[in-house]
C-alpha cells in the first residue's frame, strides 16, 4: 500500500504514521510519504537544550517535535520529503528500503548510495554529501524505517536553529552527528517531489508485482492518543534525559541539574547570602524549566524581599523558555 498525507502539520503526520503502524497487517508492506511545515524533529532520546536554540525556534515560530524513533535531530520544511516504510513484522529491512530509494533516484540520473548509518549520500565535487537520514522503531510484530529526502529545503534557514546557546556541563542522551548536506535539486534541477512519488509508486508496484494506487490521508486518520502525546510538554521536554548547565548572575555561578524537564538540584557559590541561601535553592528545586516557573520563582523571591536584579542572569538565561 502507498499513502500520501495531505497535511503539513508534523504532529498530525506522525500521528497518521502511528495509526498506519497500528493498523498494518502481518507481513504487509506500506510506503508512506508526507511533508512538514518548518520544524525541528528530535530523536526519542535527545535533549532539546543541547540540540537546538530554543529561543530562536520560538521567535521564528518553528515547531519542536520529539518522535518515537531514535537517531538525531533534523530540520524539516516543505522542500523536504519524508518517507516511511512500515512493515507487519519486526524486521524493518532497511537495506531493502534504501536500495529501493537508490533505484528511484537512479531513474532521475542521480547516483546515490547508502552507508552503514543508513544515510543516503551522493558524491558532489569529490565530497560525500548527505541527501537523506533515517531512523527506526521496532516492536515485536511491526516496524518503521522512516527518513528525510532533501529536494529543495531552505538550508540557510538552519542558521541559528541547531546551535545551543546554553553552557551545558554534562548531558546524557543521544547527540546528533553533523554532516555536509545537499539538496537533490542541486544535482537535477528538474526533479520534483511529486515526480519522485509517482516514480516510487511505479517501482514499488514492479518490485512487489502489485497494482497499488497512491491513497491520500488527512487528519481524520490519526491515532488521537498518540497525537495528544506528541503535542504535550511532558513528551517534548519532559522526556529529556538528565543534564547539567551553568548560568552566570550577579549572585555568582549557578549549576542546575535537570531531569525530565524538572530542576532536581541547584548549586552555586555565593557564601554572602547567608541564611537565605537554602531558601533560594529550594525555590528552584522541582520547578519545570518553563515560563510559568519563572513567575512562581519571582513571587517567592519578592515575598522574601530578595533583589531580583541579582537573578536576572538566571531567569533570563533562556533555559526557562520550554513552553
Amino acid at each position: 500500500m502507498i499513502y500520501l498525507s495531505k497535511e503539513e502539520d508534523p504532529f498530525i503526520n506522525l500521528a497518521i504514521e502511528q495509526k498506519l503502524l497500528l493498523d498494518v497487517n502481518p507481513n504487509q508492506k506500506i510506503l508512506f510519504f508526507y511533508r512538514n511545515k518548518p520544524c525541528i524533529v528530535m530523536g526519542r532520546f535527545q535533549n532539546p537544550w543541547v540540540e537546538c536554540h530554543l529561543e530562536v525556534l520560538k521567535k521564528r515560530g518553528v515547531s519542536l517535535v520529539r518522535r518515537q524513533s531514535g537517531g538525531g535531530t533534523v530540520y524539516h520544511d516543505l522542500g523536504n520529503l519524508n518517507y516511511s516504510f512500515i512493515r507487519g513484522n519486526k524486521d524493518h529491512e532497511n537495506k531493502v528500503n534504501l536500495q529501493f530509494l537508490v533505484n528511484v533516484l537512479k531513474s532521475f540520473n542521480i547516483e546515490a548510495f547508502f552507508t552503514d548509518r543508513s544515510d543516503l549520500r551522493v558524491i558532489d565535487e569529490n565530497i560525500s554529501k548527505k541527501i537523506s537520514g533515517a531512523a527506526f522503531k521496532q516492536k515485536k510484530d511491526r516496524s518503521i524505517h522512516h527518513g528525510t529526502l532533501l529536494f529543495s529545503s531552505r538550508l540557510n534557514d538552519l542558521n541559528g536553529l541547531l546551535k545551543t546557546s546554553f553552557k551545558i556541563k554534562e548531558a546524557k542522551g543521544i547527540k546528533s552527528v553533523p554532516s555536509v548536506v545537499l539538496n537533490l535539486s542541486s544535482i537535477n534541477i528538474n526533479i520534483t517531489q511529486d515526480d519522485f512519488i509517482k516514480k516510487s509508486k511505479d517501482i514499488w508496484n514492479d518490485t512487489y508485482q502489485i497494482q497499488d494506487e497512491i491513497k491520500l490521508l488527512d487528519r481524520s486518520y490519526i491515532d488521537k492518543e498518540h497525537y495528544n502525546l506528541l503535542i504535550s510538554w511532558d513528551w517534548i521536554y519532559g522526556e529529556t534525559p538528565k543534564f547539567q548547565y551553568e548560568v552566570q548572575s550577579q549572585m555568582g555561578e549557578f549549576l542546575f541539574e535537570v531531569h525530565k524537564g524538572v530542576i532536581k538540584n541547584c548549586d552555586y557559590d555565593c557564601s554572602e547570602l547567608g541564611y537565605i541561601s537554602k531558601f533560594i535553592r529550594e525555590c528552584f528545586i522541582n520547578q519545570k524549566v518553563n515560563q510559568s516557573s519563572i513567575e512562581e520563582i519571582k513571587t517567592k523571591f519578592e515575598e522574601m524581599e530578595i533583589n531580583l536584579n541579582h537573578l536576572d542572569g538566571v531567569l533570563a538565561s533562556g533555559v526557562f523558555c520550554a513552553d
